[in-house]
This record gives C-alpha cells, sequence and structure tokens, in this order.
C-alpha cells in the first residue's frame, strides 16, 4: 500500500501502521480486535447522469486504513490457493486467469449454435446477479470456508472481518448514525471479490453434477475445443 495515500475515516495513513507492523500483527493472535477498526463510510456513486432512484447509485465502503491492511494481508494468503480451489469456469479474480478467456469462449460458443444443424435447437441463459454482494449471507460465507478446508485461523479473522462491521451513509459530507449489517459483504473491501467468487463457486459444482448425472447437457466450443457447459464471469454467469 502506498505509504501517504489518502486514509479512510480514522484519519491515520497506511504508512503509520507500516511503522507499527509489531501492534498491527495483534490482530492474528486476537481476531476480536478488527472491531475496533472495522468502521466504514458508504458512499453513493451513481452509476447514471442524474439518478432518481437509489437502485441507480453504487454503494462504496470506505474502510480505515488499518482495516484495509489487515484485509490485503488476508487476500495474499488466499491468492496462493485460490486457483486450486475455484473450478476452471471462473475467471474473474483468480490469480493466473484473465476474464477476456471466457469473453472469447462464450463468443465462439454462441457462434458454434448458431451454425449447427438439425431438429434440436440449443439456448444460452445470461445471468446478472442483482445487488450479488449485498444479498450474500454471513452464514453461507462461513459454510463455504469450511467445505473449502481453510485453516481456522483465516476462516475466525474472515468472519469477524465480515460480521464486526460498523457502517454509515455520507452524503453531501454529511454521515448518518452508525449502524450493523446483518449480511453483505462491501464493495471497496479488499477481501470481497475473492469471498464472492468463492461462495458464487458452489454454483459451478452444482452445474457440474448436473452434467454427470445427465440432467445438463454441455456444447463443445468448435472443433477439438472444450466441452463447455457454464461460462462466469465473476458477478456474472452464461
Amino acid at each position: 500500500m502506498n505509504p501517504w495515500k489518502a486514509p479512510g475515516p480514522d484519519g491515520f495513513l497506511a504508512g503509520f501502521f507500516q511503522k507499527s507492523w509489531k501492534t498491527v500483527k495483534e490482530v492474528w493472535k486476537n481476531p476480536s480486535l478488527i472491531a475496533g477498526v472495522n468502521q466504514a463510510d458508504i458512499c453513493l456513486i451513481p452509476k447514471i447522469q442524474q439518478p432518481e432512484h437509489i437502485n441507480q447509485f453504487r454503494p462504496i465502503s470506505l474502510c480505515n486504513t488499518i482495516y484495509k491492511v489487515v484485509s490485503k494481508v488476508i487476500v495474499e494468503r488466499l491468492k496462493d490457493c485460490i486457483p486450486l480451489i475455484i473450478s476452471p469456469y471462473q475467471t474473474g479474480f483468480v490469480p493466473g486467469r484473465n476474464i477476456h478467456e471466457n469473453i472469447i469462449v462464450a463468443q465462439e460458443m454462441i457462434h458454434s449454435m448458431t451454425k449447427m444443424k438439425g431438429s434440436m435447437g440449443y439456448i444460452a441463459i445470461k445471468v446478472d446477479l442483482s445487488k450479488a454482494y449485498d444479498m450474500l449471507n454471513w452464514d453461507f460465507i462461513w459454510r463455504i470456508l469450511l467445505e473449502l478446508r481453510q485453516p481456522e485461523n483465516i476462516i475466525n479473522i474472515i468472519m469477524h472481518s465480515v460480521t464486526s462491521v460498523e457502517t454509515n451513509v455520507k452524503w453531501n459530507g454529511a454521515r448518518t448514525e452508525h449502524f450493523r449489517p446483518q449480511r453483505r459483504i462491501r464493495q471497496g473491501d479488499p477481501i470481497s471479490p475473492y469471498l464472492f467468487v468463492m461462495c458464487i463457486d458452489k454454483l459451478s459444482h452444482l452445474v457440474s453434477q448436473a452434467v454427470d448425472k445427465g440432467d445438463w447437457k454441455a456444447l463443445r466450443a468448435g472443433r477439438g475445443g472444450p466441452v463447455v457447459s457454464h461460462l462466469m464471469f465473476a458477478g456474472e454467469a452464461t
């Protein structure tokens, strides 16, 4: 992290914590300490010009610098195992993979479908998850981490990070009172994309099981190409 980048709501720069690293490491011994620094301002960024409804804003969480330090350490520890535990159909936020790979495969699949002959037709369904981060259940995150056999200390730190948050909405420079959400992960939190990818990968496994049982038919992407049943782009699926 850039030591002199803009601070979070607590006003401390990253350089302060880099010079106090022994204190930062205490979080790994006692994850409950995260609650003391886990405050965030939600800023509403308009998705369109002249928005009129609340769903036309994107909520971005501005986290405290010390929290982002802890979150980024968790991310670095997860990066080595993410490519091993996430199915090959997901290319978003997986180190060593490029989201453009699935875009190219999807284009090839559509091209192949338009060229197919016979009485049987094929369809492709594009699913865009609305409010994907906001709808994610904390208990489901915990169960997924257990299922993926993540180390107990990592699970404890992640769950303290996700569930201990206090947040408020910042609008025109003024803050609302703090409140505690009962679900969701935050846009703006470094760990959120990786947690979401791990959770949405459960859907990928269910589709693959349906293919193995013969309930879902996969298609081949061109001559000699891979057999594809579905593709994922972080928060979207085809």
